[in-house]
């Protein structure tokens, strides 16, 4: 998540952790999070949902968490937290989780994160 300074970062970060906690209570995303040794949470935030509190999900996933899953920063932050977290693990990168906003990502930007080893090779 990222944007052009750090109140536009933070307010994807609540975004962001609202979509784990949402996630993470779904059954189908719960071997995610076993493999993370977050199990208990996946079954506490699906307990929640079933009581109707999905207005508090949100609070139960930590910062860390949402970082385990997320590279973090402002544009003149993120492609050094997008390689450090995810370099040579992932071979695309979205630049918009939210259809309903476009990204404002600069082509620099772009060209920046293009840069990023992959194990993925594209056939010849």
């Amino acid at each position: 998540m990222t944007g052009k300074d750090d109140a536009a970062v933070q307010t994807l970060f609540d975004w962001v952790r609202y979509r784990v906690a949402f996630y993470g209570s779904t059954p189908a995303y719960w071997p995610v999070f076993e493999e993370h040794g977050l199990g208990d949470l996946g079954r506490k935030l699906n307990a929640m949902t079933k009581a109707g509190a999905w207005d508090k999900i949100a609070g139960e996933v930590s910062d860390d968490v949402v970082h385990l899953f997320a590279a973090v920063g402002r544009h003149d932050q993120i492609a050094q937290a997008i390689e450090a977290r995810f370099g040579g693990l992932v071979d695309s990168i979205g630049a918009s989780a939210n259809s309903s906003k476009p990204s404002d990502l600069p082509p620099d930007l772009i060209q920046d994160i293009a840069r990023i080893p992959t194990r993925y090779r594209r056939p010849t």
